[in-house]
């Protein structure tokens, strides 16, 4: 089950760091792992950087094609990582910030599908209709929203919604 789903949280992904213990050789295991996702954008995380390295970046050139050194013990090297992550997730930082914040077309028809959803609970709300029938309309717009921060929605934040909001008193 937990090998399934790491396997389509990695189809679904925009980006993966393919984190290597920088103070080990790379092995066998490691080697696999990455021919399993070279395919997709990737950023090569080099960790243990305050260690003696024993990656030898040579032999494994394909590897650190795009690569960023840390210390997660020491907290160096991520806010380079950060802005690397950024940089590859929304491309051109300019034109980013000129239309917006969205970083990728999967991201955005997320957002579209679910403003539209919330538009008409607006409406719904305007035209006394039921709750029963704005709640299918809020859902839907969790649901998308869900999609780009990998969440699904609970009962529990729909209660809240509703308490804030006074529906369905």
């Amino acid at each position: 089950l937990g090998i399934r789903r790491a396997r389509e949280s990695l189809n679904r992904a925009d980006l993966v760091l393919f984190l290597v213990d920088g103070s080990e050789p790379i092995d066998n295991d490691d080697i696999s792992l990455f021919e399993t996702v070279k395919h997709k954008p990737l950023i090569t995380v080099i960790n243990k950087c305050d260690l003696e390295q024993r990656f030898d970046r040579q032999t494994h050139q394909q590897i650190v094609v795009e690569a960023v050194e840390i210390s997660a013990r020491e907290q160096t090297g991520l806010e380079q990582l950060k802005d690397k992550i950024f940089h590859r997730i929304t491309g051109d930082r300019e034109q980013w910030q000129e239309e917006g914040c969205t970083p990728n077309l999967r991201h955005k028809a997320a957002l579209e599908n679910g403003l539209r959803a919330l538009n008409r609970v607006a409406e719904g709300l305007t035209d006394g209709l039921h709750n029963d029938l704005i709640m299918v309309d809020l859902l839907e717009c969790l649901d998308h929203l869900g999609e780009i921060v990998g969440e699904t929605t609970t009962e529990d934040v729909l209660d809240v919604i509703f308490e804030q909001f006074c529906l369905g008193k």
